[in-house]
């Protein structure tokens, strides 16, 4: 069996088990641009493969957008969507992709939304009580 160096490994991978590999390990992006440039692959694979790596960390890092944000705490967990039998279509395509800040803050803005939601209903259901 051929052991695979480092940069050879990287090159085998597609752009999701890339970004499980990096994440899994916390390998800084430097280190491995530093690696790719000093290996024995040609011009192009270098290119090719610091691309890859570009991309796997912006999926990694990619922080959700200000609409989307907004629309996980008023509607958490895509709370709107829970009505049809399909889950959240952004959610989807997050996990789909691997956006692994994505999908963290997907929670996170969900679970403000819900607290959010259950300090105020029983605010208003306590002020119409007292009127």
């Amino acid at each position: 069996m051929i052991k695979l160096n480092f940069t050879d490994r990287l090159t085998n991978f597609t752009i999701e088990e890339l970004i499980e590999y990096l994440s899994s390990n916390y390998y800084e992006k430097e280190i491995i641009d530093k690696k790719i440039t000093e290996s024995n692959l040609t011009i192009t694979e270098q290119e090719k493969l610091l691309n890859k790596i570009t991309l796997a960390y912006h999926r990694i890092k990619e922080p959700l957008e200000l609409d989307l944000v907004l629309f996980y705490v008023f509607f958490p967990l895509g709370y709107v969507n829970s009505f049809s039998e399909t889950e959240d279509e952004n959610f989807k395509r997050f996990k789909k992709f691997r956006y692994l800040r994505k999908i963290k803050e997907y929670y996170i803005f969900s679970v403000i939304g819900i607290i959010i939601y259950s300090l105020i209903i029983p605010l208003l259901f306590y002020s119409y009580c007292l009127t």
